[in-house]
């Protein structure tokens, strides 16, 4: 993909392992419409140590004003578990170690295959941090989506351990999107022909027209039109949008 800085560009530190960039643009692909992400800054520290031996290690990477388009279309997450990419067995996760990432007053626009008008998720500010690939994973995330407030805090046990299809466990958690709020864990298995869901969450107040209009295309409305009386309802057919056909346990 074609790249241009249209800013300043600073390196620093030893070898060097600080790099800072104003106006990075990274260009769609053939057929994609508009850039894949336009950052208004970064900053990027690495561990010197790291260069030099290995593993690589991101002590600090710090995004402003970043905008990035994410095209859900032909991914293999709405496709049938045996036309997904298999991960052979025993192969390693490949994952940095990132001891802090920080994004602020950016956005994600999200496009199904179906959909004109992307949906835009404002984040204001988001952190994350994996010291070790096999440990937990720590974020925190707040912004809003189709001009509604959201927050999502979660920790996760292994993300190794999900690239390698492995089960692993979110706690706690911690969703919260207009009015409504839901807490507690989730443990998820995505070995086997099927991923498989269970949780156990409170919740003080559910929305449910406004937790629906999360399905639905942006802008709200049906990307499907009207539906034929008596037709029955199948997946995602209130939505307009494709949802993967899994099997949910939930206990509570």
């Amino acid at each position: 993909r074609p790249v241009a800085i249209e800013g300043p560009l600073r390196f620093a530190g030893l070898l060097p392992s600080t790099v800072r960039v104003e106006g990075l643009r990274v260009a769609g692909e053939a057929g994609e419409s508009g850039d894949l992400a336009r950052i208004g800054r970064l900053e990027l520290a690495l561990a010197p140590l790291s260069l030099l031996r290995g593993p690589l290690v991101i002590d600090r990477l710090h995004l402003v004003e970043a905008t990035i388009a994410i095209e859900t279309a032909g991914r293999a997450v709405g496709r049938p578990q045996a036309e997904a990419e298999p991960r052979r067995a025993g192969s390693p996760a490949s994952l940095p170690i990132v001891r802090s990432l920080r994004i602020e007053r950016s956005r994600l626009l999200l496009r199904d295959s179906g959909e004109r008008t992307p949906r835009s998720v404002e984040i204001e500010a988001a952190e994350l941090a994996l010291p070790d690939p096999r440990a937990r994973l720590t974020t925190q995330v707040h912004g809003t989506i189709e001009g509604r407030p959201f927050e999502v805090r979660f920790a996760l046990d292994s993300p190794a351990a999900l690239l390698e299809r492995r089960p692993v466990r979110l706690e706690p958690l911690r969703l919260v999107f207009g009015r409504s709020d839901l807490e507690g864990s989730l443990e998820l298995d995505p070995g086997g022909p099927r991923p498989r869901l269970r949780g156990e969450l409170a919740s003080r107040r559910l929305e449910l027209p406004e937790l629906a209009a999360l399905g639905g295309p942006a802008g709200g409305g049906s990307a499907e039109g009207p539906r034929e009386p008596g037709r029955p309802d199948g997946p995602g057919s209130r939505s307009g949008r494709r949802i993967p056909d899994l099997p949910l346990d939930f206990s509570a």
